[in-house]
Formats: C-alpha cells, sequence, structure tokens
C-alpha cells in the first residue's frame, strides 16, 4: 500500500475520532502535524541518492524508530484516545501566538531544508 494511502487513511481516522469525543486539543494543532507529514510525504516522492556505504545500521533503526513513534504515534494517541487529555489546559493569549509563530517556523525550516538537500537524501 502506498504510503500516501495510509497517511491520508490514519488522518482521516484520527480527525473523525477527535471530533466524535470532542478532543480538547484545537485542530490547528492538528493542522500541523497535517502539514508536517504532507511535506514529508512530497519530498519523499523524489528521486534519492543512492546509499554508497551502509555503517552502524542498528543504531540508525533505533533512531528512525524513535522518531516514527514520537513524530506519528504520539500525535496520534494525542488526538484519537484520551490517553494524554490529563494534560491539556487553556492557553493564554501569549502562549498560543508564541506556540503559533514556533510551529510555523519550525514548518518552514523544515520545508526550507527538504529543498536545499534536494535529491541528496539517501
Amino acid at each position: 500500500m502506498k504510503p500516501t494511502v495510509v497517511f491520508f487513511a490514519t488522518l482521516a481516522t484520527v480527525v473523525v475520532l477527535a471530533l466524535w469525543r470532542g478532543a480538547p486539543y484545537p485542530l490547528w494543532a492538528l493542522l500541523h502535524v497535517v502539514l508536517w507529514y504532507s511535506l514529508r510525504l512530497h519530498f519523499q516522492a523524489g528521486d534519492f541518492a543512492p546509499v554508497e556505504e551502509t555503517r552502524d545500521i542498528g543504531r540508525e533503526n533505533i533512531a528512525i524508530s524513535l522518531y516514527g513513534f514520537a513524530s506519528f504515534m504520539l500525535p496520534f494517541l494525542t488526538f484519537a484516545t484520551p490517553l494524554f487529555d490529563f494534560a491539556a489546559y487553556s492557553l493564554a493569549p501569549l502562549q498560543l501566538w508564541t506556540g503559533l509563530a514556533v510551529g510555523a517556523f519550525s514548518i518552514w525550516l523544515f520545508w526550507r531544508s527538504h529543498v536545499d538537500l534536494g535529491g541528496n537524501w539517501s
């Protein structure tokens, strides 16, 4: 199955579950996750540089697994289940605007780094 199909099926599931259960998290937080993964999928569709040499594959697999859990499973569990609802609270306006600015900057930086690397991914 294509990664884009899995992504959008999972996204639809998360949105439906979050709205159905009345998740205390605003939809702009979900939008941040969607933008992040949309950029990732867009750049993964391109050409990659061939891998010349493989070193320390065990440590790399652990790092990729931890990244996948932190960037995919934690947001999924946060929006789709009440597991982390105990940590939800209303934001002060300064916190909200600072968070939106930092989030927008992180999306821009992620996009820019992918553009600059171009096809030099392995």
